[in-house]
């Protein structure tokens, strides 16, 4: 009978870690669509052959938060 409290107070205890880490990465994520200045910049990717793979020219766009 101990074990098996101990078992279930160890879960919880787990159970309270994992909410707590998800409320702080919720509250991060609001924080950081607050964002006072935002700007995207192009850039252009060249040709490259990766592991036998050629990926084609392309532009992506570079975000830059302040």
């Amino acid at each position: 009978m101990i074990v098996i409290q101990a078992l279930s107070q160890a879960t919880t205890s787990q159970n309270d870690t994992v909410k707590q880490q998800y409320w702080l990465y919720v509250s991060m994520q609001k924080q950081r669509n607050h964002v006072s200045n935002v700007r995207l910049y192009p850039v252009q990717l060249p040709e490259q052959r990766i592991d036998g793979v050629t990926f084609q020219p392309s532009t992506k766009l570079l975000r830059i938060e302040e």
